[in-house]
């Protein structure tokens, strides 16, 4: 699913691309304040752990934002601010025939490579690997930044507090 936001051009011309990663995050959190069913009990709630990755409806999903404000990650550029959802169980259908997730992978490396003027993000990272944190690739900075901790608020004191 892919998601397209109203952004005024006000916005894009007084905007950074941290200003979107905040939006970007704000949306996320209201998203989940709509939630009527239980985080999953097999996906932690803290993002700094490996397999935590943002959960729906009983769902798990990996989320990509693209903005007009990226310039160097052309990859992550698009003329409005721009959501993509992609379930969990595509990727893992995807990821079933590992010789051939892998060249398909390698291949998208190599055209963002050629595309974007920046090396690729550090986070880049697999799903499920210990070194990896899902919520760092959902908002790539147009530079090799990244957030110190991710701004996703999930336990319910903190959704008790936001309401």
């Amino acid at each position: 699913m892919i998601i397209f936001f109203d952004t005024p051009q006000e916005l894009i011309n007084n905007s950074s691309v941290e200003d979107f990663e905040s939006l970007f995050w704000e949306q996320l959190n209201k998203l989940h304040d709509l939630d009527e069913k239980d985080w999953p009990i097999h996906i932690p709630q803290n993002p700094s752990e490996h397999e935590w990755e943002y959960c729906f409806h009983g769902g798990q999903y990996f989320m990509y934002c693209a903005t007009p404000k990226h310039e160097e990650r052309k990859s992550r550029h698009f003329p409005y601010m721009m959501m993509a959802i992609t379930p969990r169980w595509v990727l893992q259908e995807f990821n079933k025939n590992e010789k051939y997730a892998k060249k398909i992978k390698e291949q998208v490396r190599k055209r963002i490579t050629k595309y974007d003027t920046i090396s690729i993000h550090p986070a880049l990272n697999s799903y499920g690997n210990v070194d990896n944190h899902e919520w760092k690739q959902y908002f790539l900075r147009d530079n090799d930044t990244e957030l110190p901790k991710c701004p996703f608020l999930r336990s319910l004191t903190d959704k008790e507090n936001r309401n």
